[in-house]
Parts: C-alpha cells; sequence; structure tokens
C-alpha cells in the first residue's frame, strides 16, 4: 500500500467515525431548540461526509 492509499484509508476511516458520534450525539439533548440544531448539525455534516465517501469511489 502506498502513502496516498494509507491517508485516503485514514481520512475515511476518520470520516465514519464522526458520522457516528454526531449521530450518537443526536440522543443527548433534551431541549427542544437544542434537538432541532443538533439535527441540523447532524445532517449538514452527514451531507459533508457522505460527499467525500462518494467522491473517493
Amino acid at each position: 500500500m502506498d502513502k496516498k492509499s494509507i491517508k485516503g484509508n485514514n481520512a475515511i476511516d476518520a470520516l465514519i467515525k464522526i458520522r457516528a458520534l454526531l449521530l450518537a450525539a443526536g440522543h443527548l439533548t433534551t431541549n427542544d431548540d437544542e434537538t432541532t440544531l443538533m439535527f441540523e448539525l447532524i445532517d449538514a455534516a452527514e451531507n459533508v461526509i457522505n460527499r467525500v465517501l462518494e467522491s473517493d469511489k
């Protein structure tokens, strides 16, 4: 495996972990306003993550 492949794999691994953490964070809010904002953040982050993962294919 060359250095570029390793970097790419590490980036993808990091993005997958970020997505999982954001999804878990959505379950931690109790206030309605915070819940709304959290899900907007999760949606935005997932969109970015999915674009990166798709562009790597």
